[in-house]
């Protein structure tokens, strides 16, 4: 019920000012099974383009000014019913424009629904099915999230080879690598990314991937990272260069994050166990609030260095996307090991290091 009032209360301020003169995307939904109470239909291309509508025998209609590079989302007050979930389902419109989806049914996923008037969202889903079925067949195959998901970049490559061959001058070709961006080793993303044609490279999207390449060669293991800066508790601009000589356990936190501080008491035993002249422990915060990241290093009483991640640059060149992450930095600052998480892998890498 939470999800529906949100949802509800961001329709009562969405208006589709659309005006006859803009270049618009229609589009036009037909629904079976039942929507009654949760007959809302929302669309969302990031703060500017919203739109609303309600399921009327069947049917629905909304409307987004065009714009180059638009990636619109479908929710539905459906999907937000007591023991449902939505998979994010997005849209690839590469022009103004009548966008069809046909046999949305509550009772299935939206992503099963067909579109059609758009080749760009057609091509699309010929992907989306094949990606949708690997993940459905991996839901048992582990608990971790991360362990899936690079499961289901390796079970993706030879559907992804397949699709690029064919697919690769389609404007849906960037966002499908784009979508699976995440699980593939940065070498196979690189691989096919090169396949793509320039005109696809040099879309925003194309862009996006071209930068998540370069960052992800960046944070790969055996990577300098000594550059980096962070701003520490004085207020002063310090470099990871500076903690040369020493292995350096890069902790990614914030204080809004329950899994991060639960994992303190592990790294206060590892602090305890090895600090000294071979060892020190960097504490990162990704607060957007300065006064936040204080207050919680206080709180928690941290012995370590702390250090807050002013300009977000670190985030970006090492990929940090959840916290808590680690990172294990050599006396040269290159990453010898990183994780999601806070497992006991790192107390068996420290011990294989510093007991020696």
């Amino acid at each position: 019920m939470g999800a529906k009032l949100i949802l509800l209360a961001l329709g009562l301020c969405m208006s589709a000012q659309v005006t006859l003169s803009q270049e618009v995307v229609i589009l036009k939904g037909e629904v079976s099974g039942d929507t009654e109470g949760y007959n809302r239909v929302y669309v969302m291309d990031g703060a500017e383009g919203r739109d609303s509508a309600v399921i009327t025998n069947g049917q629905f209609e909304l409307r987004l000014p065009y714009k180059a590079g638009m990636e619109p989302y479908l929710f539905m007050e459906a999907y937000m019913r007591p023991g449902r979930m939505q998979e994010p389902f997005p849209f690839v419109i590469d022009r103004p424009g009548i966008l069809y989806l046909k046999n949305i049914d509550p009772s299935r996923q939206l992503h099963e629904a067909r579109a059609s008037g758009m080749q760009s969202m057609v091509d699309y889903q010929i992907f989306l099915d094949r990606y949708f079925a690997l993940k459905d067949s991996l839901k048992s195959f582990s608990s971790d999230r991360v362990t899936r998901n690079a499961q289901l970049g390796k079970l993706l490559i030879p559907d992804l080879n397949a699709y690029m061959k064919t697919y690769r001058s389609s404007y849906a070709a960037v966002f499908v690598l784009d979508k699976v961006r995440t699980f593939l080793d940065v070498e196979e993303l690189q691989r096919m990314y090169s396949m793509l044609p320039s005109e696809q490279q040099n879309t925003e999207k194309g862009k996006e991937i071209a930068s998540y390449i370069d960052n992800a060669l960046f944070a790969r293991v055996g990577s300098d990272i000594s550059a980096l800066t962070y701003t520490d508790q004085e207020g002063e601009l310090k470099s990871l260069a500076d903690l040369k000589g020493k292995y350096v356990l890069l902790d990614f936190w914030a204080s809004w994050c329950g899994p991060c501080i639960k994992g303190f008491p592990h790294l206060r035993s590892l602090y305890q166990k090895y600090k000294g002249e071979r060892f020190e422990i960097l504490g990162i915060s990704i607060d957007k609030k300065e006064e936040d990241w204080v207050k919680a290093y206080k709180k928690h009483e941290l012995p370590w260095i702390n250090g807050i991640d002013r300009s977000e640059h670190m985030q970006e060149r090492l990929l940090v996307t959840a916290v808590p992450t680690l990172f294990l930095l050599d006396p040269e600052g290159k990453i010898v090991f990183k994780e999601i998480g806070l497992s006991d892998k790192v107390d068996q890498i420290l011990a294989d290091i510093l007991e020696r």
